[in-house]
C-alpha cells in the first residue's frame, strides 16, 4: 500500500526547537505511587474525576514519556498491528481527551478496519477539538466517500484542499487525487444518466493528481 493509499496517522512532535529538558522523567514515583493510604489514592482519583488534574499529571508522565508512546503507536500502525495501536491510542486518549490528533489517529484505524461508524465518531471529535485538523477532514471525507455520501465527502476534501494553498501537504494532495477521481466518476454517471440532477460538483482545475 502506497503512502497515497493510506490515511494519515499520528505523528511524533516535530518541534525540535522546544526545550524539553525540564519535562524529562526524574525517576521519582508518581503521585499515585507516593500515596501512603487508600484515602490519599481516593482523593487523587477524585481530583481526576473532577477534572482538577489529568491522568498524565496523576501518573506524573513527562512529555518525553508521552512522545515515546506516540512513537510506538505510529510504529504499530505502520506494521499493520492496528488492534495494538488502538489499545495505546485508547490509553493516550484516557491521559488527554482534548488532543485532537489522538482521535484522528483512532479514526484512521477504524477507517482501515472498515468500522465506519466508529471512524466517523472519532473524526467528528477530532474536528470538534481542532477545526484546523486537515488530516481529520481528509480521513472523514474518505469515510463519507466509501459510504457513497458524495456531497459530504466533497465538502471535506475541498475544506482540506483550501487549507493547503501551496500544495505541500501529503493529506491535502491525496484529497486532490480523490476529488479528481470523484469528478471523473460523476462525469461517467452523468453520461449514463444515473446521476442525481440536483447534485452539482466540479473541482478546481488544479486539483488533479500530483
Amino acid at each position: 500500500m502506497t503512502d497515497l493509499d493510506r490515511p494519515d496517522f499520528i505523528k511524533p512532535s516535530s518541534d525540535k526547537g522546544s526545550d524539553t529538558s525540564s519535562d524529562k522523567s526524574s525517576g521519582k514515583p508518581s503521585s499515585f505511587l507516593k500515596a501512603s493510604s487508600d484515602k490519599e489514592v481516593a482523593e487523587l482519583i477524585g481530583r481526576v474525576a473532577e477534572g482538577e488534574i489529568s491522568l498524565q499529571e496523576f501518573f506524573e508522565l513527562s512529555k518525553e514519556d508521552i512522545e515515546s508512546i506516540v512513537v510506538l503507536t505510529d510504529a504499530l500502525y505502520e506494521e499493520d498491528r492496528l488492534d495494538d495501536a488502538l489499545v495505546l491510542l485508547e490509553g493516550l486518549i484516557a491521559l488527554d481527551d482534548k488532543e485532537a490528533k489522538y482521535y484522528n489517529a483512532a479514526g484512521a484505524i477504524f477507517l482501515r478496519q472498515e468500522k465506519y461508524e466508529e471512524a466517523l465518531v472519532a473524526l467528528n471529535r477530532a474536528i470538534e477539538l481542532d477545526p484546523d485538523n486537515l488530516d481529520a477532514y481528509v480521513n472523514r471525507g474518505e469515510v463519507y466517500l466509501v459510504n457513497a455520501h458524495l456531497e459530504e465527502a466533497a465538502a471535506d476534501f475541498e475544506k482540506a484542499i483550501s487549507m493547503d494553498p501551496r500544495e505541500e501537504n501529503h493529506s491535502a494532495n491525496r484529497a486532490r487525487q480523490l476529488v479528481w477521481g470523484m469528478y471523473q466518476l460523476l462525469q461517467e454517471c452523468e453520461r449514463q444518466g444515473v446521476l442525481d440532477p440536483d447534485f452539482e460538483f466540479e473541482p478546481e482545475q488544479d486539483n488533479t493528481a500530483k
